[in-house]
């Protein structure tokens, strides 16, 4: 299971065989930090350092947004989006076409399975409160995945008698 994105707007011919990226199971990252999977010049500073991530999540393709300035899929403003093939993605003056598989919308197709605990994927959508193996918690609304990453864990506190 891959997914590519390229880039459609005029930076593609600047770009050159940087203008497009296959990403595997594992997701990645994309925005103007050189240490993103997918890391876009951009000179004018539109893209946040860390603009989008992309999850791999339930045999399908999620884009969240972790921009101040905003990640449009099809001229929509979105916070986390189900990718379908075909989704036009704008980053800042960037614009990129997904080219991927599509996810199975909960309730379509999918058949619960009892020795699994039913749901998506075999996750019960009764714990979709509880983190998967990501760490993100959520649940679909409308086609849309809607997450939010766990609290980070507090410190431990000190040893009574470790020096100091």
């Amino acid at each position: 299971m891959a997914l590519r994105l390229e880039v459609i707007s005029s930076q593609r011919q600047v770009l050159g065989a940087l203008s497009s990226i296959v990403l595997g199971v594992s997701g990645g990252s994309i925005g103007r930090a050189l240490d993103n999977d997918w890391a876009l010049p951009d000179p004018r500073r539109y893209l946040s350092g860390l603009h989008a991530r992309i999850h791999v999540r339930q045999g399908g393709y999620y884009l969240e947004d972790c921009s101040t300035n905003g990640v449009f899929v099809n001229d929509q403003r979105v916070q986390m989006h189900t990718l379908i093939n075909g989704d036009v993605v704008r980053v800042g003056d960037f614009l990129l076409r997904y080219e991927g598989e599509e996810v199975v919308e909960l309730g379509e197709g999918i058949q619960e399975d009892e020795s699994s605990g039913g749901g998506a994927a075999g996750r019960d959508t009764a714990d979709w409160d509880q983190p998967d193996e990501d760490g993100l918690y959520g649940m679909h609304e409308d086609g849309v995945l809607i997450a939010e990453e766990a609290p980070e864990p507090l410190p431990p506190p000190p040893l009574a008698n470790a020096p100091s």
